[in-house]
């Protein structure tokens, strides 16, 4: 999706600003959409923020959340760089719960065993915070200010409805972009119409932590943080199945499977 806004920018004549620190505080990220020029994408994994206009334009993308804590898991050590190694050297040295060169599936059931604490997996309340230790982390968060302690997974869904226009799904790469193309076409116009360019995704078997995120997340481990973290997995998946609602919602009334069916004539 990243590269495909970059190519559509240079087509739509309009600028992607994208900042090199993640999760900026509120007056940060005040500033940094405060100074972006006309016509300008901002494009972070950054917080909400209350204070904005509204002529800005809010989007964002959400995940099913067990797919994605098993790709946060796995991307923490993708490669060997600096973060890939940091990462891995804090779980060589939890041997009790760092899951060192194990797969997502295993690793939770490990933990498990193990006695280990989910809730620490899951972040501190009411922030978002870019360590892979909390690879269970939120993604209802995102739709809070930076230490907004009085936003629960239900004011987040409320704002999801009132202030975003488009919150596309992962899992349907082609139908987003067309709820894009058709609720912000200043600056995804015939989005649709372009090729797809490669993406960045996570390898199935990496050689350097002898893992493989190959293969589904098992019951069983989908149980367990079900049961281990039961109050942050109900919340996700509230958030999570009311995103699809309002997409679907989104989708129908703006005709986007018509206009995908058009096209692929």
């Amino acid at each position: 999706m990243e590269e495909l806004v970059k190519r559509q920018a240079r087509l739509m004549h309009y600028q992607v600003v994208e900042p090199r620190q993640h999760y900026p505080s509120n007056e940060t990220l005040a500033a940094q959409l405060g100074s972006l020029p006309n016509r300008a994408v901002y494009m972070n994994h950054a917080p909400f923020l209350a204070s904005t206009t509204p002529e800005t334009v809010w989007i964002n993308m959400v995940r099913d959340p067990v797919s994605r804590w098993s790709s946060m898991f796995y991307y923490a050590v993708d490669h060997p760089g600096y973060r890939g190694r940091s990462e891995m050297q804090r779980r060589i040295q939890d041997t009790k719960c760092g899951c060192a060169r194990l797969d997502f599936d295993t690793c939770i059931r490990t933990m498990d065993t193990n006695g280990c604490d989910f809730k620490k997996l899951c972040g501190p309340p009411h922030l978002l915070v870019g360590t892979a230790a909390f690879f269970l982390q939120a993604q209802w968060k995102f739709f809070c200010e930076t230490g907004e302690e009085t936003c629960t997974v239900h004011v987040a869904v409320e704002r999801m409805k009132s202030r975003f226009a488009v919150v596309g799904l992962t899992e349907r790469p082609e139908i987003t972009l067309a709820l894009l193309e058709a609720r912000v076409p200043s600056l995804m116009a015939n989005v649709t119409k372009q090729t797809r360019p490669p993406s960045h995704a996570t390898t199935l078997f990496n050689p350097w932590t002898k893992t493989n995120s190959s293969g589904a997340v098992s019951s069983h481990a989908r149980n367990i943080i079900r049961t281990k973290a039961k109050q942050h997995y109900d919340d996700e998946y509230y958030f999570y199945h009311q995103a699809e609602r309002v997409f679907w919602t989104s989708v129908i009334k703006h005709n986007v499977l018509a206009t995908l069916d058009d096209a692929a004539v």
